[in-house]
């Protein structure tokens, strides 16, 4: 799995505090790098059903990227994509 870089964490840290300002106190982060599909929309669906309004999913190739983003809209939520270097951070809200 590789570390975060800078960036990457900034682009965390923008997210949690764009929902702390939502009033959304906790945000559950899946770090899907380095996993191939399906791993990363299972690792979300387990996710989600912790039933919180909001969470973070990092991978590191567009077919996760595109992947988690169906699930999560099928599951009824709201998706935003932010690319940092060779990650996407989506950002997942009820």
């Amino acid at each position: 799995m590789k570390m975060m870089n800078s960036n990457i964490m900034t682009a965390y840290f923008e997210a949690v505090k764009y929902n702390c300002k939502r009033r959304f106190y906790s945000m559950k982060t899946i770090d899907a790098r380095g996993l191939s599909c399906p791993e990363p929309v299972i690792r979300t669906k387990n996710a989600l059903a912790s039933g919180e309004k909001a969470y973070t999913v990092m991978v590191d190739n567009v077919t996760a990227k595109e992947n988690v983003s169906r699930f999560a809209l099928h599951q009824g939520y709201k998706v935003s994509v932010k690319e940092e270097d060779e990650d996407f951070i989506l950002t997942l809200e009820k």
